[in-house]
């Protein structure tokens, strides 16, 4: 999945004929779809095909489809102008699910006071400045420019269209990682909305129409454009979001994109994995049930172990999971308008379906599913500890031997292994260095040594990123730290252990103690040893006492 959508990624950006990166302006946004969206998108070529070629680019001769060069004047060889990712025929066989509609929401222009006299300005986009007039709010009293033109009533993107729902109104929460507000607005799916289907000429021409009756004008707030493709070598949906945020200077654009790519759980060998899905949720469930029976037996007892509240996250975010995927499987497998099963490309019902909905719905499966591996995982520790009592050193301290250290190595191996797992399902879709389990353990290795990026977490998932790099450095560095503090200690027993012996050597050792030590008093760092001193003198000055009393003089009783 993470190469699909780099692949994606790169055509809209770096390796576009017109990079996103470029549009800065209006103008700028209607080059990067003239030059950019249309060739990836166009559905023909951006001209006309011989007689031997059908529409999308393929040979009209049976012939020619088993032994192409058995006649060569009879078959297709006429080139692509456009090698579009998107683009049915020629060498891409994959396929747009929906047109590309182009959104915009605009504000309602207002007349302020400035020491200059009178203006109008258009503010920033909010539920109360947001223009929902019918014709894009062109009258002339809302009109400065002059231009006084309405949009066409026949065009698409005349009328103002409202989302109403919840799956309706779903926006693309990562987008608008550039902002250029302090608080960025809060975008949703209403809007004018503008259709590019069809041929490359009708895209253009579209455009064209766009830029005579000024579609995007100095109140357009914010551009969306949206599009869903399907990859069937892949089994892989992808929705596409590229976001232009206008400020309220009207000086410049901020561009930034958003890609999502999943299966839905649609692919053909999803039946296998959704099976072993369920047969995990079921193991949940029992465990569950034995730990209500534990409360039931001893509440007190339950409610005192710390291990259970991890036990009540983990059951928690296993219910969550489970009625997730539940919505996925029972929805999306149903016929459409529904569900996506036999679901056709270009199709009305296809073009409403809110693919974003369930792509987020897929996110937030993932946000949820990669925090309960830490839990998970950590529950192991405590099978682990009621197996073998040394594995409780994880929880108080670790003790500093060969045998202790393995024992250290198996559980901290456990811990990485959860994180690891958390951030490739976190950020694998975004970040190459955690596209597998593999990559995902090497960088949290190279975190502890301090080589990490954080940056690219914090434009992954700003949140997110926060959240499991402190979780990850408190977990990494306190046992690391108890580690060490343990180890040392061990050293320090063991020299008590070393100097407690006999021999005229002992007070030499004493010396050498007490400068490795940083010179404290012997039982500051000895205090069994000080202890047992101290016990000994007590001993003898009982002893020396109890033999005096025994052997002082008594006088002798005169007789009478």
């Amino acid at each position: 999945m993470y190469n699909v959508k780099s692949v994606i990624h790169k055509s809209f950006t770096d390796g576009a004929p017109y990079p996103l990166s470029n549009v800065n302006s209006i103008r700028g946004i209607y080059d990067f779809l003239e030059l950019s969206v249309v060739p990836a998108v166009a559905v023909e070529n951006m001209t006309e095909l011989d007689a031997r070629c059908t529409t999308d680019g393929r040979h009209k001769n049976v012939q020619c489809l088993t032994n192409p060069f058995a006649a060569e004047e009879l078959c297709c060889y006429t080139q692509q102008p456009n090698q579009g990712l998107f683009a049915s025929g020629g060498r891409s066989k994959n396929i747009l699910m929906t047109p590309v509609k182009i959104r915009q929401q605009r504000v309602m222009p207002q007349v302020v006071k400035t020491p200059v006299g009178e203006l109008v300005r258009w503010p920033v986009l909010t539920a109360k400045t947001e223009e929902t007039r019918n014709g894009g709010g062109t009258l002339l009293s809302q009109d400065p420019d002059g231009w006084r033109l309405d949009w066409p009533s026949g065009a698409s993107w005349y009328t103002y269209q409202t989302c109403i729902g919840q799956a309706a109104c779903t926006v693309d929460d990562r987008l608008g990682d550039r902002k250029i507000y302090i608080n960025r607005p809060e975008y949703s799916q209403s809007g004018y909305v503008a259709v590019l289907t069809g041929t490359a000429q009708n895209m253009i021409q579209e455009i064209s129409n766009m830029k005579k009756f000024r579609f995007l004008g100095g109140s357009t707030r914010a551009v969306f454009v949206d599009f869903t493709a399907y990859f069937p070598g892949e089994s892989l949906y992808s929705t596409v979001s590229i976001l232009f945020e206008i400020g309220s200077a009207n000086v410049f654009v901020s561009p930034s994109i958003s890609v999502r790519v999943s299966d839905l759980r649609q692919a053909s060998d999803q039946q296998f994995w959704r099976i072993i899905d369920y047969v995990v949720f079921l193991f949940a469930f029992l465990l569950l049930m034995i730990d209500v029976y534990k409360f039931l037996q001893g509440p007190t007892e339950f409610v005192q172990d710390p291990w259970n509240y991890v036990s009540l996250i983990n059951y928690g975010m296993f219910l969550y999971c489970g009625i997730l995927l539940f919505q996925l499987d029972y929805t999306l497998q149903q016929a459409p308008p529904v569900g996506i099963q036999g679901l056709g490309p270009m199709t009305d019902a296809s073009s409403s379906l809110n693919w974003m909905y369930w792509m987020l719905k897929m996110d937030k499966y993932y946000d949820i599913a990669s925090g309960n591996c830490i839990p998970s995982w950590m529950r192991l520790i405590r099978y682990l500890e009621q197996m073998s009592p040394s594995y409780k050193q994880v929880i108080k301290t670790i003790t500093a031997s060969s045998n202790d250290l393995l024992t250290f190595m198996v559980l901290m191996m456990i811990l990485v292994m959860g994180f690891a797992q958390a951030f490739n399902l976190q950020f694998g879709l975004q970040i190459r260095e955690y596209s597998s389990l593999t990559m995902s353990l090497m960088t949290l290795f190279r975190t502890v040594l301090g080589d990490f990026d954080y940056p690219s977490l914090d434009q992954a998932s700003p949140y997110m990123a926060t959240i499991y790099f402190l979780m990850f450095f408190f977990f990494g560095d306190s046992h690391d730290d108890q580690y060490v503090s343990r180890y040392h200690h061990q050293d320090i027993r063991c020299s008590c252990r070393s100097i407690g012996g006999k021999g005229k050597n002992r007070s030499h050792r004493l010396e050498y103690a007490a400068a490795k030590f940083g010179g404290l008093d012997q039982n500051d760092f000895c205090p069994d040893l000080g202890r047992s001193q101290e016990n000994l003198t007590r001993g003898q000055s009982v002893y020396v006492s109890t033999v005096h009393r025994s052997t002082r003089h008594v006088p002798e009783r005169i007789p009478h």
